[in-house]
């Protein structure tokens, strides 16, 4: 269990010789495995799969993933890999198919009282209807999301959800929405040690930011130089 976590926690922050090398050690180990490791070594081995999530080897994998998952009754990686399969097909623009997947993750979570994956579902279903044009199913998601996120303290998933917004609103052009939704940001990055994986270029602009507010500050409360007369 423990060289699983380690793979998984590499992958997540990128350090990839560091996954790799976890997931050897764990491989080497004789089998028959525990049925958490067992459901989650197909999740692994999906997260290693390189290019774009758009083509169908990446579908694949995680389609695997999903029915080891299920065998082995691994709930929370189901959860994950459900998430991945909405994602995917948001990406390709099958939102019939992506919206599908997302409703099976949130009636897995309701049913196993997995709230973190609720809050996922709800922000994955989100995405979805905002990119086929459902404003109001959108917003009701968001709303969702965020109050049960707020009320567990979530504080890195409601990171992800004001930058994900954020992006939202960068591309509408709505610059008002997107200062909103970079100060809440902002106000959620301070309870983090960093910027949750994928979302480095908001953590950049909220620092960019941060050091322009400096720089003002510091040029309103130098002393002005009087003119020579």
């Amino acid at each position: 269990w423990c060289l699983y976590q380690l793979a998984n926690l590499a992958l997540t922050l990128d350090i990839k010789v560091l996954a790799e090398g976890a997931l050897i050690a764990l491989r080497r180990i004789p089998k028959p495995w525990p049925d958490a490791i067992e459901g989650a070594e197909q999740y692994l081995l999906a997260r290693f799969v390189q290019g774009p999530e758009t083509e169908d080897r990446v579908l694949d994998a995680w389609l695997r993933a999903l029915d080891a998952a299920i065998e082995r009754n691994v709930e929370t990686i189901a959860a994950g890999c459900l998430c991945h399969l909405a994602r995917i097909e948001r990406l390709r623009g099958r939102f019939d198919r992506a919206e599908r997947w997302a409703q099976e993750l949130l009636d897995l979570a309701e049913d196993r009282q997995l709230a973190i994956q609720k809050v996922i579902g709800f922000v994955e279903l989100a995405l979805i209807c905002d990119a086929r044009g459902d404003r109001v199913q959108a917003r009701e998601s968001w709303f969702k999301a965020l109050s049960l996120a707020r009320r567990l303290r979530l504080h890195d998933l409601l990171f992800e959800i004001h930058a994900e917004r954020w992006r939202l609103a960068v591309r509408r052009g709505d610059e008002r929405a997107a200062r909103a939704e970079l100060a809440s940001a902002r106000r959620e990055l301070r309870f983090l040690d960093a910027a949750p994986s994928g979302y480095r270029d908001v953590a950049r602009v909220i620092e960019r930011e941060a050091r322009a507010r400096d720089r003002r500050g510091r040029a309103r409360r130098s002393p002005r130089t009087s003119r020579p007369v």
